[in-house]
């Protein structure tokens, strides 16, 4: 409700007045802020990392439907160096962002790092999910020889319907690529 720059004069007349005590204000700011990406800002200035990274989940597919990548990616750096590195839903979600600019390359990376983490903690969906994109992401860069692996890897996963559509047409250019004609129309079959 108020003007950005009188907003940060105030935040800063805070910051100066209230020493010591500003992270605990900003805690209590965003449990209370009803916009998700003003309680994100909070929890980041409170250094309250984890409940940070859950509310940039909670913003990040529809910020991501309108490209809102920037955001998230200005969101993302500011978490501590170990767990940008280490935290499988935050390397998650910087896969996302470099997706949303069809960034094939940049997404392997943290994809890798996601689904190291995502086996790590049993997570099946996002684990299965992360490996049809990486498959993706190796097609769209012409290794088919890995793009190949982690189909029959993620076909081990119980999918939704979502992610089965997806690894079936998936499974249609890896045939069309791999020269295996005979076998796209029964995977796009099952699409039907």
């Amino acid at each position: 409700r108020l003007h950005d720059l009188f907003r940060d004069y105030l935040g800063d007349e805070l910051e100066l007045r209230s020493q010591g005590s500003i992270r605990e204000l900003h805690a209590k700011a965003a449990a209370a802020e009803p916009v998700l990406p003003r309680a994100v800002t909070h929890w980041l200035k409170a250094q309250c990392w984890e409940e940070a990274v859950a509310l940039i989940q909670r913003c990040a597919e529809p910020l991501l439907a309108e490209g809102g990548y920037a955001m998230i990616e200005r969101w993302l750096a500011q978490l501590p160096r170990e767990m940008q590195q280490q935290h499988s839903e935050v390397a998650y979600l910087q896969a996302m962002c470099h997706w949303a600019r069809y960034d094939f390359p940049g997404m392997r990376e943290p994809l890798q790092r996601a689904r190291a983490g995502l086996r790590r903690q049993g997570g099946t969906k996002k684990l299965a999910q992360a490996l049809i994109m990486l498959a993706h992401a190796h097609q769209f860069m012409g290794d088919l020889a890995a793009s190949a692996k982690l189909l029959q890897e993620a076909e081990c996963y119980e999918l939704d319907l979502p992610l089965r559509s997806a690894f079936h047409a998936m499974s249609a250019w890896q045939a069309l690529a791999d020269g295996r004609p005979d076998e796209v129309a029964p995977a796009l079959q099952v699409l039907i």
